[in-house]
């Protein structure tokens, strides 16, 4: 690409929910050319949404048409410039032989820990819009303890009655015990889980299996934060007639203008970065 200031790029923003609405926002103010596209055509830029792909095979967007991950890699050049969140691995892959300008904005761990915050944030929304018993008489079972689990045991820790925790690696047990909260052993969860009466999910596999789950009390809520495949499948907690309420995409859907804000910092921070190589 010839030398140029960033100002002079054409950025196409795929838009998906209100977070690329605040993306345009904060980068038309900060002098980036951008335009939220209904229908495919050639850029400088691309900003995808999170996450990338939902099916791995087409783009996740709410464009005119459905647009294959194929074909979108093979309209881009070596000056094309990708932005997206949680990018597959091998999708990752396939779109840096076309161009090694490929960002994944959830790969900063600014970004995942602010994202974490936010979740934690509309899961409180879920939970008491959902739930017919006070924060105050709730007994919290949380399953994992990465970003998610301890951004949602932080913000609910003065809220509940008890909160406690299974992840299955050593340093996150640690971390556990050491912010002051109640491990759980997986031998022990069957023995425990009708004691809990809000159970939230931050991992994408299974950990509960259905044998742990008959245990379960029927008047208990189970929510599911984690991503495709998820660890709580319906079709097993319609069988056993247990709650169950999907809350996916929170900081899209509950604080977009945050999230969108944070995600287009990060974009204009590495376009300033990209402009001064260019410039140089």
């Amino acid at each position: 690409m010839n030398p140029e200031s960033i100002t002079h790029l054409k950025t196409a923003i795929f838009p998906c929910d209100m977070r690329q609405y605040y993306i345009s926002e904060y980068l038309t103010k900060m002098g980036m050319q951008n335009e939220i596209i209904d229908t495919y055509k050639t850029f400088d830029i691309y900003v995808t949404a999170t996450p990338f792909s939902k099916d791995n095979i087409h783009v996740n967007t709410i464009l005119n048409r459905p647009l294959p991950i194929s074909e979108f890699i093979d309209n881009l050049s070596s000056d094309s410039i990708v932005f997206g969140g949680s990018i597959k691995r091998d999708i990752f892959s396939s779109l840096t032989t076309k161009t090694k300008h490929v960002y994944d904005y959830l790969s900063d761990k600014d970004i995942v820990r602010y994202n974490a915050n936010l979740t934690a944030n509309g899961l409180l929304h879920d939970i008491i819009e959902h739930t017919p018993f006070s924060l105050l008489s709730s007994n919290v079972f949380i399953i994992g303890y990465g970003n998610c689990g301890r951004s949602i045991a932080s913000l609910l820790s003065n809220l509940v009655k008890s909160i406690y925790i299974y992840d299955h690696t050593e340093s996150n047990i640690e971390r556990v015990i050491n912010d002051g909260y109640n491990e759980i052993y997986y031998n022990e969860i069957k023995n425990k889980l009708s004691k809990f009466n809000v159970i939230i999910n931050t991992v994408p596999d299974v950990v509960l299996t259905d044998e742990l789950l008959s245990a379960a009390d029927k008047s208990s809520f189970f929510f599911e934060i984690a991503s495709y495949p998820f660890g709580f499948k319906k079709h097993i907690f319609d069988q056993l007639n247990l709650n169950l309420v999907y809350c996916l995409g929170l900081p899209g859907k509950y604080t977009p203008l945050d999230a969108g804000f944070k995600i287009a910092e990060y974009i204009y921070n590495q376009m300033k970065g990209y402009d001064k190589i260019h410039d140089s």
